[in-house]
């Protein structure tokens, strides 16, 4: 069944009180031309896992 529900995310750019503390978005891979996030974890047994949602729009920080 179609719906009518469109989800759209804005992925903003880091605060400077964010960058100052030490904070960085390597773990984050923003994909808008394919409307992809995914976010990449570190596991205890050293590999990394990597999530990705799907969504009908991805605005990147680069968007001013």
């Amino acid at each position: 069944m179609p719906s009518n529900v469109r989800v759209a995310i804005r992925m903003r750019p880091l605060l400077a009180n964010e960058l100052s503390s030490g904070h960085h978005r390597n773990q984050l891979d923003v994909d808008p031309s394919q409307g992809n996030v995914s976010i990449s974890t570190d596991n205890d047994n050293g590999t990394v896992a990597r999530k990705t949602y799907k969504f009908d729009k991805v605005i990147d920080d680069s968007f001013s």
